[in-house]
């Protein structure tokens, strides 16, 4: 600190106000941090159970690596979603809007789709994709219509999303749940986006696209502070339990596959603490 104040005098008029200025962030930056340790620590003490969640931690190990084979007529533009099965790898290129197919060494195996809106094509391959069985599911969020194909190629229907609902913006989000079909969504009758928080969050579809039910909400705080595009990722058990969590918030909730809501957990932990 010695050292900072003897710069301090010997600097003059305009560098020495610079130089206060800087202090003063750095003061005032550190004072903040401060402050959300002890926000932190206080709402731990009054909420104990936020300590299963202070040290957890999520490791990560590389465990090895594929390279894809590419070339002048094959390559990957933008990887967007990624489906590993039966050792391939399903993975949609939004630039020449198909999916292409590799084996577990990286070798290229041969497209789905094309680039079009009619029967088996595409117009945008950023939505939502899963495989089940021998069959591939993906959302086309621009023709707003679900494909479903053959894991081997082979075009086998699709039929559009109802109109009613809202799935721009939820790529990489679809379940398949027996013969449900389940993806996270907006109800559009609560547009504009400001209104998003209060639309029920995820819908059960059939294999012709008709509503079964639409269940799910969002997070008190969507509502208290106006979020405008309350993102929502869902998962599911072994069980068929749905499992939701909306983005900024520690909360998830757990329904079951009628859409009944069986839990809700999950509570602030150190997000300022350091690794």
């Amino acid at each position: 600190m010695s050292g900072v104040l003897l710069d301090l005098i010997l600097l003059k008029g305009k560098d020495m106000k610079i130089m206060a200025i800087l202090i003063c962030i750095i003061l005032f930056t550190s004072c903040w941090r401060d402050n959300e340790y002890s926000t932190d620590n206080k709402l731990s003490k009054e909420h104990p159970e936020t300590d299963i969640f202070t040290d957890k931690r999520a490791a990560i190990k590389h465990v090895g690596s594929i390279i894809l084979q590419e070339d002048n007529s094959q390559y990957i533009g933008v990887l967007w979603n990624l489906v590993e099965t039966g050792g391939f790898f399903f993975i949609p290129n939004w630039i020449s809007r198909d999916i292409k197919v590799y084996d577990k060494t990286g070798k290229f195996q041969y497209i789905i789709g094309t680039m079009g809106e009619g029967p088996g094509e595409f117009k945008d391959v950023r939505g939502g994709m899963r495989v089940v069985g021998d069959t591939l599911y993906i959302i086309d969020i621009m023709l707003q219509r679900l494909n479903m194909f053959k894991t081997n190629g082979d075009f086998l229907k699709s039929f559009p999303l109802p109109s009613r609902l809202d799935y721009t913006g939820l790529s990489g989000e679809l379940l398949v749940i027996c013969d449900a079909i389940v993806m996270p969504v907006y109800e559009n009758k609560y547009a504009p986006m400001v209104e998003y928080h209060k639309s029920r969050t995820i819908a059960l579809l059939d294999k012709q696209g008709n509503i079964l039910h639409l269940f799910g909400k969002h997070p008190n705080e969507y509502s208290e502070y106006n979020m405008y595009m309350p993102g929502t990722s869902i998962t599911f058990d072994t069980d068929g339990n749905i499992y939701q969590v909306s983005r900024a918030s520690p909360v998830i909730h757990k329904y079951n596959s009628e859409g009944d809501l069986i839990a809700r957990f999950g509570v602030i932990g150190k997000i300022f603490k350091p690794i």
